[in-house]
């Protein structure tokens, strides 16, 4: 049995959306965003919404054939229920700094 790839998708050329519901599906989300690199400015903490939203620019693994053009593609991963953010290593004052 083959893997399924990214061009046989009805909707090859729309933004991928993906969501994790389990441990596993998460570490499919974090393969996916493997290499990726933002800014602390891109970085939002919406503390009423429980929600924390990251901003990124991420190599696109599941760029069609093998001899696709390697591309980076703007993305967001948000993550609900988030009751407290803590940062380590980085400046949220500094919103241009590359966090990678």
């Amino acid at each position: 049995m083959n893997d399924a790839r990214f061009e046989d998708a009805p909707l090859a050329h729309h933004p991928l959306r993906l969501r994790a519901e389990s441990v596993e599906d998460l570490a499919i989300l974090s393969a996916l965003a493997q290499d990726s690199v933002g800014r602390a400015g891109d970085i939002a903490w919406m503390p009423r919404k429980r929600r924390l939203v990251l901003v990124m620019n991420r190599f696109r693994w599941e760029n069609g054939t093998e001899d696709a053009q390697p591309q980076r593609v703007r993305s967001a991963i948000s993550v609900e229920s988030v009751l407290r953010v803590r940062a380590r290593g980085l400046d949220p004052a500094d919103s241009g700094q590359v966090c990678d």
